[in-house]
């Protein structure tokens, strides 16, 4: 499988349609579109053409956040979630930033755990999900 990454300044549909996907109709969000979507910049990622995972990631005071990632079932396992994220993280060193900040779903604490992050160890609920904020430097 060939996967590539392409950055946007705006939503891509596609990006939308991932998020829509797997936040609304799998995860039952139903607030998953925020002012932030206008400036934050959009990482999707294509697996042999097709787009597959998103994620979103902006500048906030002193550090950079990532957020939205979203992996569509079929493709998850398969190290794609990370490459989203390396490619954020990328385009981030790039901006000169040097940490980055995550709301990750508790659920997925392990994954970001084995992308680099660190727990804060503080908690707080998104639409009655629980949320960890982890954060990461960037070497």
């Amino acid at each position: 499988m060939e996967l590539t990454t392409r950055i946007f300044t705006s939503v891509p549909d596609e990006a939308k349609q991932i998020r829509k996907t797997v936040f609304m109709q799998e995860q039952g969000f139903s607030e998953e579109f925020d002012h932030i979507d206008a400036y934050a910049r959009h990482v999707l990622c294509y697996a042999d053409g097709v787009a597959v995972a998103t994620c979103r990631y902006f500048h906030s005071g002193s550090e950079y956040v990532v957020g939205r990632l979203a992996t569509l079932a079929p493709y998850r396992g398969n190290g794609i979630g990370a490459a989203v994220m390396r490619a954020a993280e990328d385009a981030i060193r790039s901006e000169g930033g040097t940490s980055v900040c995550i709301h990750a779903q508790v659920a997925a604490r392990p994954f970001y755990e084995k992308c680099g992050y660190i727990s804060t160890e503080k908690f707080d609920e998104e639409q009655g999900c629980p949320h960890v904020f982890m954060v990461k430097r960037l070497g």
